[in-house]
């Protein structure tokens, strides 16, 4: 009976599991194609797994666009990589980010080549990178839709250098203590913006034979050559950059064609400001030019450019000669402001009187005549502290007078190629080089000025039948008055005192140089080297440190009742001098020799008197 119960009781079991068993498989089946469906359409959506965040050091990146093969490193390879993100399109550029290379390996620290997929390179380190001279910290080659952005690359050659690359932008990158900063060469349509260029060991911003870039908004700083340097490149807009504090100049502008320089401030540049050097059709326009040493801007043989509402202080503008044709060709006008005051240029003009320079801060004729430059009343013009007070180009018939021209980086006053100029009662002191400088003319006159204190006090080059009298040039640290290759000369009741020289006369014939003072200078009082057919005539030159009057290879001379007193060594001395007339004059007391004659001959020396000499 036992047994039956048994046997009911597990028949009853299995029933129930069999009818049980369907359902569970069919629900099985269900959760299976799920799970399938879901896979499916995970692998239509070709999601990624996501690369891990956080920042890389590899050695060195190196990717080439066009390589091919199994270890090519192209895009493909690099996108693999766990620096690398993105697809490649403009949308979507592959990014390179957080990566420090310092001492790496090869060559350069990131170097791309052969590719014009999209990409960016951003907030990567590279320091020491390679010291070659076609090494770099980022470096691109026939590169183009790329973007270098708020990198640092620091003690590199170069910071970043691009050649042969096309609409790239660099911007927002520190670029420190390089050779250059950065450098681009055969590389068109670039934007270079908002980087820091500082402490380079040559240029900060070097462009050679690029076109249509845009350089904006750049701070370029204590670089130990240029700020910025463009050699034969057109087309480049230079704006809204501080070009400041470096040793060379702030920009410099090689051979270029249609340029614009625009709203910058360069400031403090151990030479120029603005460079602009064989270059034409540029446009300068609204810059800030700020006590740099030599000029704010420099035209140095360039034409046909626009110079327009800069502002310079302690500096100003210089021009290089040439052909009334070209000088001319230049616009300026008094929207360009020097040391808070108007800059007046004025090309072929006639009778400009006072009124047309009032309250002057600098002053440019070219190839303008009849006119007069100040007055003889008290006020007068200063136009002191720029870069020349007064150039005259080609002009002729003018009077220059009671003009305050002094602490000014070259001259105070200079005039190319002038013919019958009045410079009369003139201040010119404590110019960097000449306080009046006249070159290439003839029959000037430059009568009753002072220069002293400035490098030379009067330098005249290639003057002829120039007359030169009642000056004073006192305290120069070379030449008081120095005459080169000027025939005709007349230059009597000058005061040229303790200069190194006092009077210089150098390959200058047919002159006479009368009743001049020339004392207490550290070398000689008068010297004349290779000078023929002159006349040396009553002259007080005493108290020199070396000798009073020298003639070296001087021929048919007259040389005659001058005075030389108390020089160190001696008073009157001719060498290598022929067919000279010796006559009438007083050498005493002199630490030497009165009167010195060596390898001479054929000289008539006559009535002379040389007393209490030590020799």
């Amino acid at each position: 009976m036992k047994r039956t119960s048994k046997i009911k009781l597990l028949l009853l079991l299995l029933g129930i599991i069999f009818l049980i068993l369907p359902s569970y498989y069919n629900n099985f089946n269900s959760i299976q194609i799920e799970q399938n469906n879901d896979l499916n359409v995970n692998l239509e959506l070709n999601l990624k797994i996501p690369k891990p965040s956080g920042s890389w050091e590899p050695t060195n990146i190196t990717i080439d666009g066009s390589a091919t093969g199994v270890d090519a490193h192209n895009w493909t390879w690099a996108e693999k990589q766990v620096w690398c993100t993105g697809s490649g399109t403009a949308s979507d550029p592959y990014v390179i980010e957080d990566v420090t290379i310092i001492h790496g390996v090869l060559d350069n620290g990131i170097l791309i080549g052969n590719s014009s997929e999209y990409f960016r390179i951003e907030n990567c380190t590279i320091i020491k990178s390679g010291s070659g001279s076609s090494n770099a910290g980022i470096k691109l080659i026939n590169v183009n839709n790329g973007t270098i952005i708020n990198n640092n690359c620091t003690t590199n050659y170069f910071g970043i250098y691009m050649e042969n690359c096309t609409n790239n932008t660099i911007s927002g990158n520190s670029l420190n203590k390089n050779r250059d900063g950065i450098n681009l060469l055969k590389s068109n349509f670039n934007n270079i913006t908002d980087n820091n260029m500082t402490s380079n060991s040559r240029d900060g911003l070097i462009l050679e034979f690029c076109n249509h870039t845009k350089i904006s908004n750049n701070n370029i700083t204590k670089n130990s050559d240029n700020g910025i340097y463009i050699n034969q490149c057109n087309n480049i807009t230079i704006v809204k950059n501080n070009v400041s504090e470096n040793l060379d100049n702030g920009i410099h502008l090689v051979r270029g064609i249609n340029n614009t320089i625009l709203d910058n401030h360069v400031d403090n540049n151990g030479l120029h400001g603005l460079n602009i050097e064989h270059s034409n059709y540029t446009n300068i326009l609204n810059n800030t030019a700020f006590e740099n040493n030599n000029n704010g801007i420099f035209l140095d043989l360039s034409y046909n450019n626009t110079v327009l509402g800069n502002n310079m202080t302690l500096c100003g503008i210089m021009i290089t000669e040439a052909s009334i044709k070209f000088m001319t060709s230049n616009t300026m006008d008094s929207t360009n402001i020097v040391n808070k005051k108007p800059l007046y240029y004025y090309t072929n003009k006639i009778k400009l009187v006072s009124n047309n320079f009032t309250n002057a801060g600098q002053i440019i004729l070219i190839n303008s005549n009849k006119s007069n430059i100040g007055s003889h009343n008290s006020i007068g013009i200063d136009v002191s502290y720029n870069s020349i007070g007064i150039s005259l180009y080609h002009s002729h018939n003018n009077t220059l007078s009671n003009i305050t021209a002094s602490y000014n980086n070259y001259h105070g006053i200079y005039i190319y190629r002038g013919i019958n100029n009045t410079i009369e009662e003139c201040e010119t002191e404590r110019n960097s080089k000449y306080g009046i400088y006249l070159a290439d003319g003839d029959i000037n006159n430059v009568l009753i000025n002072t220069g002293n204190n400035n490098e030379y006090g009067f330098y005249f080059n290639n003057e002829d039948s120039i007359f030169v009298s009642d000056n004073t040039a006192n305290s120069n640290n070379k030449y008081g008055m120095y005459f080169y290759n000027s025939e005709g000369i007349k230059a009597s009741d000058n005061v040229a005192n303790s200069n190194y020289d006092g009077i210089y006369v150098k390959n200058s014939d047919s002159s006479q140089i009368l009743r001049n003072e020339a004392k207490s200078n550290n070398h000689y009082g008068l010297y004349l080297y290779e000078c023929d057919e002159t006349t040396v005539s009553s002259n007080q030159i005493n108290s020199n440190n070396y000798c009073g009057l020298k003639l070296y290879i001087c021929n048919l001379n007259t040389i005659t009742g001058n005075t030389a007193f108390y020089n160190i060594y001696k008073g009157i001395h001719l060498s290598y001098c022929f067919y000279s007339t010796l006559s009438n004059n007083l050498a005493n007391s002199n630490g030497d020799n009165g009167i010195y004659i060596s390898a001479s001959d054929d000289n008539i020396i006559e009535s002379n008197e040389a007393n209490d000499n030590d020799n």
